[in-house]
């Protein structure tokens, strides 16, 4: 004990003699902490799509708004041919293209499986595959939500169909949001390079 407070003395002394020496350990540390910690964010949101709404009908928009409502995709443009997707992911104005072809409302009324195509800008791999997984997850969403109406109709409101129901609980970050694993990463890191 007697030789760290030793080296705290020594410490103490050395900020003395050089008055310099204080931002250097002080707010250099805090500005790297704050940059680093808030300013590199690896959340994925708002990822820029484009819309191919060929079918205009009621299932289609509710479907589109699902993926609009999630707070994942932020449509930029919304477009009538297939031909138009091209400019958006080649320029960089959209990273994500959603086409419902035609006869899709017809399809879900119907009661058969409706296909949706789902375009990646692939040249971003990490963030096409967080977005290929949210839409994933969003469509899922969509045609559960069909499957349990179409089930209370056919056999009324007290019969439900036996589901799978996967309760997820995040620990220690619930909101999955990098800051939360950043600043502490960046504060190990500051305080390691600040003792060398």
């Amino acid at each position: 004990m007697k030789a760290i407070l030793s080296i705290i003395r020594k410490e103490f002394l050395q900020l003395r003699r050089d008055p310099r020496l204080l931002p250097v350990i002080f707010i250099s540390p805090m500005l790297q902490l704050l940059l680093l910690g808030y300013a590199a964010n690896l959340d994925v949101r708002s990822i820029p799509a484009v819309v191919c709404d060929m079918d205009r009908s009621a299932a289609s928009r509710d479907f589109i708004d699902g993926f609009v409502n999630s707070g994942y995709f932020s449509v930029r443009a919304r477009i009538e041919r297939m031909a138009e997707i091209d400019p958006f992911l080649d320029n960089g104005r959209a990273s994500m293209a959603f086409v419902v072809p035609r006869g899709f409302g017809d399809k879900m009324s119907g009661g058969r499986t409706a296909s949706v195509m789902i375009i990646a800008d692939g040249s971003e791999s990490q963030s096409a595959t967080i977005g290929v997984n949210y839409a994933t997850m969003i469509a899922g969403r969509y045609s559960q939500r069909i499957i349990l109406d179409r089930f209370e109709r056919a056999k009324g409101p007290g019969v439900k169909p036996v589901l799978v129901d996967a309760e997820v609980r995040v620990w220690y970050n619930p909101e999955l949001r990098s800051r939360n694993f950043m600043v502490p990463g960046v504060l190990g890191l500051i305080l390691m390079i600040m003792t060398i």
